[in-house]
């Protein structure tokens, strides 16, 4: 979502489409400001470049494990948003040898943060599907579930999705 800073003034957020049809019947002033979430400073609207793909735009979505993100008030709340992300290894997670010695095992580690790193980035595109600036409240969830000669985990990430107030533009 697109936002405008014009005289002093914010508003929005704008669809793509509705800045155009604004723009086209000459209710946006040149001297007018835009922006959107992950841009990272306000440009003149007489510049107007659209966000173009959404793995960007979901890429700059906030996470934050706390309920805020600082310096930025909530404009409104959108919702639980959550993800599943599920691994196996058909030989253990961790080999009997290296339980018994308390070991490492570097392979595992390496899939366990692969799986939290796919999860996160799920949660980032639920939330910008739902045009969400923010996931706050983000918890991680594991569980592990064996037999068979293997095991599989889960990986659960859920956050609560929000829009946050636009960042100011800087002072004239």
């Amino acid at each position: 979502m697109i936002y405008l800073w014009v005289h002093g003034q914010h508003s929005g957020p704008f669809s793509t489409e509705e800045l155009r049809s604004l723009w086209q019947a000459q209710q946006i002033s040149d001297d007018a400001l835009y922006w959107w979430e992950g841009m990272t400073d306000w440009e003149s609207i007489t510049a107007f470049r659209p966000p173009v793909l959404q793995p960007l735009i979901a890429a700059s979505i906030h996470l934050s494990a706390s309920s805020e993100i600082v310096g930025r008030p909530t404009e409104s709340d959108l919702g639980l948003v959550a993800t599943e992300v599920v691994f196996s290894d058909t030989g253990g997670l961790m080999s009997i040898d290296e339980r018994a010695s308390g070991g490492r095992s570097t392979r595992t580690e390496h899939e366990f943060a692969k799986a939290r790193s796919l999860a996160l980035k799920r949660l980032q595109n639920e939330a910008a599907q739902r045009e969400a600036s923010a996931v706050v409240d983000v918890a991680l969830r594991y569980s592990e579930f064996s037999g068979r000669g293997g095991s599989l985990v889960v990986v659960l990430a859920t956050g609560s999705a929000v829009r946050l107030r636009p960042r100011m533009p800087p002072a004239p």
